[in-house]
């Protein structure tokens, strides 16, 4: 019977790591998409039952691709790692951050309001903006364009809000990169814009 206990014991632990393991990204050590899927699903949720406000955000690494073909896969997982390490140490207690693609991240804002969340999304690109990498002799500058979201009435299901934090941050970029941007949709024929500029790095 000990033994078994023992067992049964060890086993739990071991699904415990496989399952975190399955919700990780190795590289970064953040939740992975799919952890994503859920905790956006449990979030909205909660905002629908008590109403609160409730945002997001898609940081993408401004001209990935360029250093991957430039400098290697190498430097590539170097600037995602420290990247990373520069956008977790600007968030808040409550947001919750994971790497959903390549050189994309999204951040989970509960109970924030648009201009709290712009305000958020411009201290984490100047936090990646000062950041700098040594390769050879050279130092590599990296920046961000981060879009931002905040949930509204009109709104059907999580992935509306963050495909607008995806055209945020595609209007982000467009504008010249290393900028934040907020695109609220007032309705079907009529948009605003507001965006955070930064220096262009």
């Amino acid at each position: 019977q000990e033994e078994i206990r023992h067992f049964a014991a060890e086993l739990a632990v071991t699904n415990r790591r496989l399952q975190q393991v399955a919700l990780t990204d190795p590289l970064t050590g953040f939740p992975n998409r799919r952890y994503a899927v859920d905790r956006m699903q449990q979030e909205w949720a909660s905002s629908t039952r008590t109403w609160r406000p409730m945002c997001c955000m898609v940081i993408d690494i401004d001209q990935f691709k360029a250093v991957n073909d430039t400098y290697g896969h190498d430097v590539g997982d170097q600037v995602l790692s420290q990247g990373a390490t520069a956008i977790k140490r600007s968030l808040r207690a409550q947001d919750v951050i994971s790497r959903t693609g390549g050189d994309e991240f999204l951040v989970i804002c509960p109970d924030t309001t648009m201009e709290a969340a712009l305000v958020c999304a411009e201290r984490i690109r100047r936090s990646v903006e000062i950041m700098s990498i040594n390769v050879g002799d050279q130092v590599l500058r990296v920046t961000i364009s981060v879009g931002v979201a905040v949930r509204d009435r009109t709104m059907s299901d999580p992935d509306v809000l963050i495909k607008r934090a995806d055209e945020s941050a595609y209007v982000a970029k467009a504008q010249g990169r290393n900028r934040v941007a907020a695109l609220q949709i007032a309705d079907a024929s009529k948009s605003l814009l507001a965006s955070v500029a930064g220096e262009r790095g």
